[in-house]
């Protein structure tokens, strides 16, 4: 396959990616906008580094009309005839019709959870920053071969956002994102991760209740997280936290095996 067919194999693929997206747009706003967004989205796409809004511009309009490009992507992110729970909505039809899928080849859908931040220690005034612990942080900190760093007992914290993510796989066929959640965490504001784990838990169980089976890291493996699921009658596997122990009706601890 020459370069050009290569190129050409994968624009199709994304377009026919993005077709469910594209239909449902143009239910709330004008088809040059939509076109504009779907272009934004191949723009990124095909260079994962460029995100200003000036280098997707360049590649939505060439880099002769870079300036107007910016415009139609600026027009188009802040046009008023969309939200954000389009695009959500898109996301829950899609991974019904993978489910189906799932169950009619006899396979069990798996429902994987995981939680992570992304950290934007230079930004100051992004919608919605909060605080995030940074790992990279700590990775730098540690001490190596020829390198040896004071161990430090306290977390480092920068700007960034907290992330909430549900996928969803089977034996076969492509991964399909369910849903994805960016928040800023508030200071002084208890439980607010919590909140937004029971959000979408809430949301995944009304919609699929035990007809998939939810996928946990050692992060769930807590005692209010499991009696949630015990309240929703949730089938589940949770990655258990060595140490961690359970509390039987006498109130006696046990461990987990």
């Amino acid at each position: 396959m020459s370069e050009e067919d290569e190129s050409q194999f994968w624009a199709e693929q994304l377009a026919r990616y993005l077709r469910p997206y594209q239909e449902r747009l143009d239910a709330y706003v004008d088809r040059r906008v939509v076109g504009n967004l779907m272009a934004t989205v191949g723009a990124i796409v095909q260079s994962r580094c460029a995100l200003t809004t000036s280098e997707l511009g360049s590649a939505i309009c060439g880099p002769a009309h870079a300036e107007a490009g910016t415009q139609r992507l600026q027009y188009a992110l802040h046009h008023q005839g969309w939200e954000a729970e389009v695009i959500e909505e898109v996301l829950w039809q899609e991974a019904e019709q993978s489910r189906q899928q799932m169950q009619q080849r006899g396979e069990t859908p798996l429902c994987i959870w995981d939680s992570s931040v992304l950290e934007k220690p230079e930004s100051e005034k992004l919608q919605g920053l909060g605080t995030v612990r940074s790992s990279k942080a700590r990775r730098l900190g540690r001490s190596r071969k020829g390198l040896y760093n004071q161990p430090s007992r306290l977390p480092v914290s920068v700007r960034g956002y907290e992330w909430e993510s549900l996928l969803l796989v089977g034996a076969n066929g492509i991964p399909q994102v369910v849903a994805m959640r960016w928040w800023g965490r508030q200071k002084g504001v208890p439980g607010q991760q919590r909140q937004q784990q029971h959000s979408l838990l809430s949301q995944v169980a009304q919609r699929w209740g035990r007809q998939v089976r939810h996928i946990f890291d050692r992060g769930y493996g807590h005692g209010p997280w499991l009696w949630l699921l015990w309240r929703y009658r949730l089938r589940f596997e949770v990655r258990w936290k060595k140490g961690n122990k359970l509390i039987d009706a006498e109130g006696h601890e046990r461990k987990a095996w």
